[in-house]
């Protein structure tokens, strides 16, 4: 994956967080940035889509990714 802007769309960043949790869908930031996720302000980002309801948030460094967040990555 490329280096995303701050603009990165709500799908591109669900997307990543969801290949790095893999079936779990629990993520910790650091596995994100494994897989390449570099996203500047990403705490500001996930609080909005905590917002949206498609993650929710477990840990200042981690969040899940909600039924709504897998449906919307499937209608995407």
């Amino acid at each position: 994956m490329k280096k995303m802007g701050v603009l990165a769309t709500e799908q591109e960043l669900l997307a990543a967080l969801s290949k790095a949790g893999g079936q779990s869908n629990r993520v910790r930031l650091s596995q994100a940035f494994k897989v390449g996720l570099e996203i500047p302000y990403i705490e500001t980002l996930l609080a909005y889509l905590d917002k949206a309801g498609l993650v929710a948030l477990t840990g200042l460094r981690s969040c899940r990714i909600t039924e709504k967040g897998r449906q919307f990555l499937k209608t995407a």
